[in-house]
Order: C-alpha cells, then structure tokens, then sequence
C-alpha cells in the first residue's frame, strides 16, 4: 500500500512529466513500480477511474505562470 508521501512522489511525478502521468493512467500499477511505489489494486483502480484528462487538466493548471494564475482568477485574459 502506498504512504502518503510515496502518493506525494506519485502525483509530483506526474504533475511534472506528461509521458509518465500518460503512462499513469494507462498502467498505475506498471508506473508507480518505476519510481519505487507500490500501489494496492484498489488505489491503481482509483487512478483509472480518474482518467487521463483530469490528469491533464490539473498539470495545465499547476504547470501555468502565476501571473496567467491571477489573471485566470480575475476573469481576465493574458496580454501578449
């Protein structure tokens, strides 16, 4: 089973590398043993079930500048 810190690992991971969260979400079990975390079958269906899209959606999220951040939060688009 993984810790919450060997989650943390995972999600960072993730987060950061487009290949790996892809990988993720196809084979969690496959992707979480790469970088050493152990996955229980009901924490990989739990993956699955979140699909590659809410991955994607929250790396896009995390991975734009802060001033975009702001401006998203404001309703306000970015000046070019």
């Amino acid at each position: 089973m993984a810790s919450q810190s060997d989650l943390e690992k995972l999600v960072g991971k993730a987060l950061l590398d487009a290949a790996f969260r892809n990988w993720l979400f196809t084979d969690p079990v496959a992707a979480a043993a790469s970088i050493g975390v152990a996955l229980t079958p009901e924490q990989a269906n739990a993956i699955k079930g979140l699909g590659p899209q809410v991955g994607n959606n929250i790396a896009d999220y995390v991975n734009k500048p802060v001033g975009q951040l702001v401006l998203n939060l404001w309703g306000a688009s970015a000046v070019e």
